[in-house]
């Protein structure tokens, strides 16, 4: 029998290797399942001792761990699997041994196949993130039910309609896990001890759950009515199927529609509806009506089967995916306000000054990414009203714009089926796809339209296309436009086709003829010269070397090689060799190519391969200036590699194992774009596994209260926000505005006032003189009263080492010729117009808004006894000073404040009022080390490292700690890490707080720039500059009076060094000694000039008398050194 039975395999394998095949690889797949759950637990359960009566003494028996039961536990799940392959490869060989004929349906055999290898990669995928990503158990229910389709009868046996069933079920299954989260079984689920023990997600095992059961009942109870179907009545009645189960289809994604529109009309009419589920019940309900009707409609008329048929691949499809995104997307009810003001500025202002001041995007605020992150906001304030912050709750709706294109994408490459289960299962798949470029295969589909058809409609879609991504975001859509236009021509040369390419040209031509026609009439409109800005929005654009890191990461690592390299490399070898081998086929193949019958080759995937290799090397820059491997990521790098290297491997299109080939291909990317990433975990879990776990889906089956028209929880405006609106509020009429040179930008969305320049994140997105040079005309037209300027130290007071004042020097000299300190807030300081200061004092004054003292003594209001302490001891010495001594590890002691409100009962109005609150503590140290202050706010609030201040001391002696705070500090901290402190003087004042002068020493660390400005400037001037009478021989400090040389003009201090070796300099501007300024730079070996713009310190325009002091770490010689103005370009020697 056994001989028998072994002699059939053999004659079947020869016979029918296909069958075997699939056999073999369903039972690789079914395996893997089984074992995926507990996969994890071999290695990690622990064995205890049963014998020890031979003493091995070691780090194991110590934890009672028996390592040989260990060993034999992994030896299990080796053998287990392989005795699980060979169970199943049995069952499934003898069951289905009969019905696998030769006359089946293709279809059927390729759809085993490819589900099966797709489940082997979701699995192996989701071991690479430990996270046991269910999704697999979808495709395997799918797997399961191709193969007893072979073994059904023929009646009412419809490949199609079990791929309806499929998909149809999804709906039903969101359903069923939304009602059963009403009732606590999910979280009871996660109680379960096996779900803990396995360590399993209960949302997702739900969900699965759910689907599963979904699909079995769907695909038997639509075959069973089939079954009774005659036979030339089948196709009428499985369109009827078809078509009628749209409305199910649809219930996910207007579920999700119809939570958000509950949470707009709370936000704008306080209408609160707690019932979720029963609004998803009505919507079943009203879906099985409609559904119904349907049918009986369908069923009266004739419906040809192949359109019905085709809305499963082209509707069902990818609305069951956006059913998912969209659970994913789903926004939060509220939004926190943000703390971040820069970024958020990038698109926060366009949207900011659209609603407030009607100013158009691009025409007037200029975002670097463009519309990328302003179209869903827009969205979200023409639906719920414009307010910051919340403008963006609609943002993770980009996850369709996404998901979508990725889907049509891959169904070029592999097919409908096959991409809906990757892109639903697979885990890491937003690894392996850079989500910012993936939009650029939509001008892949394009030209693959074009040149399949060459219809005019195909071009026309093609220019609009880029010209929409291009406003999407420049980098994406310019790529994406050289990209296609490049391949287009390639294709037409490589297959001599010269049909309608004049025509293509002539079409792109008047399609952005068009849009600069409407960029120049909106400008027009807006009272912009449209060159200008045009000619502006181009420097912006061209800032590569403003942004550029000075390294592009560590190039003795793998990844380095790998993302620069390797990858790159071999995609343009495939490239070359793909288009060779195609320029050196016979006619007759050319031919062949073009029968899409007949073809050998994907069209799809020969275009795709070469567009996506050309997207990269047109947009390879971005992965060598900012987002370089400096960031220690090779995804950014890449970019759309990853997607050229998987429509190589499915290039050759009569190959049966193409599905195999794109998932080694997607596989042995993900770990080679990933060989610098020590753990997987939590990397990308699988689209269903983020739609089930959504967070912001879940909450909208809690319950809610009435919004009070804003989705916005907390304060809107910080405390520096709030501080900056008085007094603008104060000191400006409504149509003023103010400059911010500090990059906090989103606060002109906080305060409701215009940005006067045309870049939304100034300084820092200005690159180059010509920028520069637009803004401060902009900044001369507006002459803003106010300007905000950053404080030294302090973030955005410097970019990539260089100080803004210096690398933004036009615009430093302007503001520091014109205006001058008025207020210090803690993150940046308030200039006006000096001709305007002592008015606004005057104003800020009768407002009550200027910093008045609220205590200024001793520590004599201090009962020692009263304190709390922890490994510390205080005592009062005369004078009301406190003496606070450590005494083991973690010494502090607080309980100061309340002590102080007792003796002083007026304080307590004081607390909760939202102003800014200064508090000096002036003590004196007993050794060099550190105190750090902890700070509270209100009543009930704990001590953190948030809200603490870390002061270091240098020696012992006097020191002070002066702590910013939005308002009273409720308690006061204090903890000691030296010999110890004696408190002597505590000073509270509340109120802004006023500053006559720039109080810090800016010092500016400039490497090589005075060298390259002074020799590659291109300025004859710097090269005439006159030689010093007297070379200054061997030197290493030169100082000279500025007392000729004009304080009111920018100037520029030229030198000219003889250095025998590389070294370092720094010039200083002093007063009596005293340092105001510094600049340190580079000096190279040998003789070379050196130019410094000294008039970006503020010092040089409000200190007339100073001095020059060159320090040099060498001895060096002087041969040049003198001031040129930068206006009239006259010489003044100092010599």
């Amino acid at each position: 029998m056994m001989n028998k039975w072994i002699n059939q395999l053999k004659l079947d394998i020869k016979s029918r290797p296909d069958f075997i095949f699939n056999t073999v690889l369903t039972s690789i797949f079914f395996a893997l399942l089984l074992v995926l759950p507990v996969y994890d637990g071999f290695l990690k359960v622990r064995f205890g001792i049963n014998d020890f009566s031979d003493h091995v003494m070691s780090a194991a028996s110590a934890t009672n761990l028996n390592i040989a039961a260990r060993i034999d536990s992994y030896f299990l799940l080796l053998f287990g699997v392989m005795a699980l392959l060979m169970i199943f490869f049995l069952l499934i060989y003898i069951r289905f041994n009969k019905y696998y004929k030769t006359g089946i349906d293709e279809k059927v055999k390729e759809f085993i196949r490819d589900s099966s290898f797709i489940g082997i990669a979701v699995i192996l995928a989701s071991i690479f993130t430990t996270n046991k990503d269910f999704a697999a158990y979808i495709i395997g229910i799918a797997v399961l039910l191709g193969w007893i389709f072979l073994s059904q009868k023929e009646d009412g046996k419809d490949f199609d309609m079990l791929v309806w069933s499929l998909l149809i079920s999804a709906s039903f299954a969101i359903f069923i896990y939304v009602m059963f989260m009403r009732y606590d079984f999910i979280i009871n689920l996660s109680q379960n001890w096996i779900i803990q023990k396995l360590g399993l997600s209960p949302n997702l095992a739900f969900a699965i759950l759910s689907w599963v059961l979904s699909i079995i009942g769907c695909h038997f109870i639509q075959q069973r009515f089939l079954n009774t179907v005659i036979i030339n009545q089948f196709e009428k009645y499985k369109a009827a199927i078809i078509i009628s189960g749209i409305p199910f289809l649809f219930t996910g994604i207007v579920q999700s529609i119809s939570l958000e529109i509950l949470n707009i009309l709370n936000k704008n009419f306080n209408i609160v509806f707690n019932r979720p589920r029963v609004m998803y019940l009505v919507l079943m309900l009203l879906a099985t009506i409609a559904s119904i009707l349907l049918y009986f409609l369908m069923e009266k008329r004739k419906i040809s089967s192949f359109r019905a048929v085709d809305i499963i691949y082209k509707l069902y499809i990818p609305v069951t995916l956006i059913s998912f995104v969209v659970m994913i997307a789903q926004p939060f009810r509220m939004t926190s306000d943000g703390n971040e003001f820069f970024e958020m500025a990038n698109h926060g202002l366009s949207l900011d000054q659209f609603f407030r001041f009607g100013s158009i995007p691009i025409i007037e605020s200029f975002d670097a990414h463009m519309m990328s992150n302003e179209i869903f906001a827009f969205l979200y304030s023409l639906i719920n009203g414009y307010e910051p912050w919340a403008a963006f709750s609609y943002n993770n709706y980009n996850w369709l714009l996404y998901f979508i294109p990725m889907f049509y994408i891959l169904r070029r490459l592999i097919g409908p089926m096959n991409s809906f289960f990757i892109i639903l299962c697979f885990p890491l798949l937003t690894t392996l796809f850079n989500g910012s470029f993936i939009l650029s295969g939509l001008v892949a589909i394009c030209v693959i339209r074009m040149i399949s058809s060459h219809k005019t409609l195909d071009m026309w879609l093609f220019w609009i296309t880029t010209l929409f991504l291009c406003i999407y975001r420049l980098d994406l859509g310019f790529a994406a436009l050289l990209g296609g236009i490049s391949v287009y021509y390639l294709t037409c040369f490589v297959f001599k086709e010269k049909t309608g390419t004049k025509l293509f040209v002539l079409i792109g031509t008047f399609t952005y003829g068009i849009a600069l026609l409407l960029f120049t009439l909106l400008c027009w409109l807006k009272g912009i010269n449209p060159i200008n800005r045009f000619m502006e929005f181009i420097q912006l654009c061209l800032s590569n070397q403003s942004w550029a890191y000075n390294s592009v990461g560590n190039s003795d690592m793998l990844a380095y090689v790998i993302g620069y390299y390797l990858l790159p490399l071999t995609a343009l070898l495939c490239a070359f060799w793909v288009v060779i081998k195609t320029v050196v086929l016979t006619r007759n193949q050319k031919e062949i190519f073009k029968n899409s019958n007949t073809c050998i080759i994907n069209k799809d995937a020969w275009i795709m391969s070469i567009f996506f290799t050309a997207f990269f090397i047109f947009n390879a820059s971005r992965g060598i200036v900012r987002h370089s491997f400096n960031e220690n990521t090779i995804i950014a790098i890449l970019g759309t590699i990853p997607l050229a290297m998987v429509s190589f491997a499915v290039i050759n299109k009569q190959s049966k194992l193409n599905m195999f080939k794109f998932l080694v291909a997607a596989l042995a990317l993900i770990l080679v774009m990933n060989v610098n990433v020590t753990s997987y975990k939590g990397l990308g879990p699988s689209l269903i596994s983020k739609a089930v776990t959504s967070q912001s889906y879940q909450e909208q089956y809690t319950p809610t209260q009435a919004f009070n028209g804003t989705r916005v929880k907390g304060p809107i405006m910080p405390s520096d926000a709030q501080s900056l609106k008085s007094i603008l509020d104060t000191v400006l009429i409504p149509t003023e505005t103010y400059f911010d040179f500090t990059s906090s930008n989103y606060f002109y969305a906080l305060v409701g006032r215009k940005n006067p320049v045309y870049v939304n994140q100034s300084p820092l997105m200005i690159s180059n003189d010509k920028t520069q040079d637009y803004a401060l005309q902009q900044i001369k037209a507006t002459k803003p009263p106010i300007i905000l300027v950053p404080i030294n130290g302090n973030l955005w007071s410097n970019i990539d080492g260089i100080s803004v004042d210096y690398k933004y020097y036009m615009i430093s000299e302007y503001i520091y010729q014109n205006y001058t300190p008025l207020i210090r807030l803690p993150m940046f300081d308030v200039y006006s117009l000096k001709e305007k200061k002592d008015i606004y004092l005057d104003e800020l004054t009768k407002r009550g808004l200027l910093a008045g003292t609220i205590y200024d003594g001793s520590f004599d209001f201090v009962n020692k006894q009263r304190l709390s302490y922890n490994n510390s001891s205080g005592q009062i010495k005369n004078e009301g000073e406190l003496d606070l001594n450590p005494a083991g590890i973690d010494p502090y002691t607080f309980g100061f404040m309340g002590q102080l409100r007792e003796k002083y009962p007026k304080l307590k109005d004081n607390i909760g009022v939202s102003k800014p609150t200064q508090l000096k503590v002036e003590f004196d140290s007993k050794s060099a080390g550190r105190i750090q202050l902890f700070y509270t706010l209100n009543e009930n609030e704990k001590f953190s490292e948030q809200q603490s201040k870390i002061i270091t001391i240098n020696a012992e002696g006097q020191n002070s700690a002066v702590l910013e705070l939005p308002s009273m500090p409720y308690e006061l901290r204090i903890d000691v890490d030296t010999q110890g402190v004696i408190l002597k003087k505590l000073n509270i004042s509340q109120g802004l707080q006023l500053i006559n002068n720039q109080p810090e020493i800016w010092a500016r660390n400039l490497g090589e720039i005075p060298r390259l400005w002074a020799e590659k400037d291109g300025n004859k001037e710097f090269l005439a500059a006159p030689q010093l009478q007297v070379v200054e021989n061997n030197i290493t400090s030169l100082t000279a009076s500025t007392e000729r040389i004009p304080s009111n003009e920018p100037m520029y201090l030229l030198l000219q060094i003889d250095s025998g070796a590389a070294s370092s300099a720094k010039v200083d501007i002093e007063q009596s000694q005293s340092k105001l300024g510094e600049f340190n730079f580079t000096v190279s070996k040998g003789s070379h000039s050196y130019v410094i713009r000294l008039s970006t310190d503020y010092h040089w325009w409000n200190n007339p008398q100073k001095d020059i002091r060159i320090t040099s770490s060498i001895p060096v010689n002087i041969n040049k050194f003198c001031f040129i103005s930068a206006d009239s370009l006259k010489y003044y020697n100092l010599r």
